[in-house]
């Protein structure tokens, strides 16, 4: 008689039990998660990074945690946060975790000695370049409220198609003329959504912000004053935007909000 084979050997890739195949999916897209620490054990960064089989490395650029600017496209839930700017030098401990297992390493971050930088200029570097990055924060909050006012828009347009004829009509003229305003409005973030070719508009926002971080970080000694003039600028161009959004969410979109609230909610023809 044939002898049985020993258990699992000679079995192909269906055959395997679903859980066993199930945790070989998980591994495959499983991502270790790498914080950074300082002296004080304040989390400097954190991120991700996808794992192959076999041996990897994994690299930490000596940035600190960024932030996000005004954007049309929404980050994902576990995306990370962009670079910021680079950790002053030190030492710091990184920690990686995978499916609970956990390790870390000290790293010490030496100062360029080909640069002639006091520890006071690299601290006006990166507290200018915090400034910078706190405005954009606030745009950032600005500008979504734009984007969600475009959802609600959107969300409206679905309740329309239930409504008596001249509803629809009237309210397809409010969204003409607020979809105009809001175009108007992103202009003073970024450029038209779709745009073809490279075209940059200097008295943007976006452009501004990223124009007065590039003065910054191309310092050597404590900003000059071309930096903190940029910095000026890009805080008079966010203060002007801010006051037109808010101007225009208290009266054109107020108005419209009161009208849209009234609408009947038909689910049914």
């Amino acid at each position: 008689a044939e002898k049985k084979k020993e258990e699992g050997e000679g079995k192909t890739k269906s055959d395997r039990p679903k859980d066993e195949k199930k945790a070989g999916a998980d591994d495959k897209g499983a991502k270790v998660s790498v914080t950074i620490y300082d002296k004080e054990r304040m989390v400097v960064r954190k991120f991700k990074r996808k794992l192959d089989d076999g041996m990897n490395r994994i690299g930490w650029g000596l940035e600190s945690d960024g932030v996000r600017f005004p954007s049309r496209n929404e980050p994902k839930e576990e995306d990370d946060l962009p670079g910021g700017p680079s950790v002053m030098p030190g030492t710091y401990l990184m920690v990686a975790e995978w499916k609970g297992a956990k390790d870390s390493v000290s790293v010490e971050v030496k100062a360029d000695p080909r640069v002639e930088m006091t520890p006071n200029d690299r601290q006006d570097i990166v507290a200018l370049q915090n400034e910078i990055y706190a405005m954009a924060r606030q745009a950032k909050g600005t500008f979504d409220k734009l984007n969600d006012a475009r959802k609600s828009i959107s969300l409206v347009e679905k309740l329309l198609e239930l409504q008596s004829d001249s509803v629809q009509k009237e309210f397809k003229g409010l969204h003409k003329t607020l979809n105009s305003k809001l175009d108007s409005l992103t202009y003073l973030f970024m450029e038209p959504e779709n745009q073809k070719g490279i075209q940059r508009d200097p008295d943007q926002l976006n452009s501004v912000l990223f124009g007065a971080l590039s003065y910054v970080r191309s310092s050597w000694k404590n900003p000059g004053g071309n930096a903190r003039l940029a910095v000026e600028k890009a805080r008079f161009y966010l203060d002007k935007a801010e006051k037109e959004v808010e101007e225009f969410l208290k009266s054109d979109w107020a108005g419209y909000k009161a009208r849209a609230e009234k609408l009947d909610q038909i689910l049914f023809k």
